[in-house]
């Protein structure tokens, strides 16, 4: 059974205000600002693979996969977040991968 209009409409909303904005906030807004803060001495990508190591580990309850796939994931975002240090640009990366798996991988039986 294929997804209605309405369903992938609710879905994407859900994403953006409970998925993607607070997980940017979190994993990049907060903790890899504050480790660029706390240890400004160190190189960029110390925080950027900090924070996609512990957002990758967040994802371990959906499995090794999705932690796996998760991590990749969020190297991408921290990485987009450390070069234009505008957090909406990740929360749309983000926003955009979220939807995108939602929409051609996950099959309807599993939501």
């Amino acid at each position: 059974m294929e997804k209605s209009f309405l369903e992938s409409f609710f879905i994407s909303v859900f994403m953006v205000f409970f998925v993607a904005i607070p997980e940017e906030f979190l994993y990049r807004g907060l903790l890899y600002k504050y480790l660029t803060i706390f240890f400004p001495a160190i190189h960029f990508l110390v925080p950027l693979l900090v924070s996609t190591i512990i957002f990758g580990l967040a994802h371990l309850r959906m499995g090794k996969k999705m932690m796996l796939l998760a991590t990749i994931a969020g190297f991408g975002y921290g990485l987009v977040y450390a070069l234009t240090q505008n957090i909406y640009m990740a929360i749309i990366l983000h926003l955009a991968a979220n939807i995108y798996w939602q929409c051609c991988f996950i099959p309807d039986e599993e939501q």
